[in-house]
């Protein structure tokens, strides 16, 4: 099925070991009876409205002009004060614009 670098990078990934459904069934009712909290959001009035998952990604999508850029700088910069690890990736922002964007805000 895999040669042994292929199966070697996927073990390195963690991802060569496969379960069956049935040996998670505690897992999922703990997270379901104690769910993890999210990233909250950096302005109070969200609060307990809505967070942002810690895994997994997270879309945002819109119309240009927005201001979609500045909320989630925004929430990237909350996110990183409060201890969380942040990566942005942006189809239209050049890195150097990203950057300027980060430090003024």
């Amino acid at each position: 099925m895999f040669d042994d670098l292929e199966a070697d990078i996927l073990a390195g990934l963690g991802l060569d070991k496969f379960r069956n459904p049935s040996s998670i069934v505690e897992e999922v009712i703990e997270e379901r009876e104690n769910p993890k909290k999210g990233i909250e959001a950096p302005w109070s009035k969200l609060h307990g409205l809505f967070e942002i998952p810690q895994q997994g990604i997270t879309l945002f999508g819109g119309y240009s002009g927005h201001s979609k850029s500045t909320v989630i700088n925004q929430w990237a910069l909350h996110a990183a004060a409060s201890g969380h690890q942040v990566a942005i990736a942006s189809l239209e922002l050049t890195n150097a614009h990203l950057y300027e964007m980060l430090a003024s805000q």
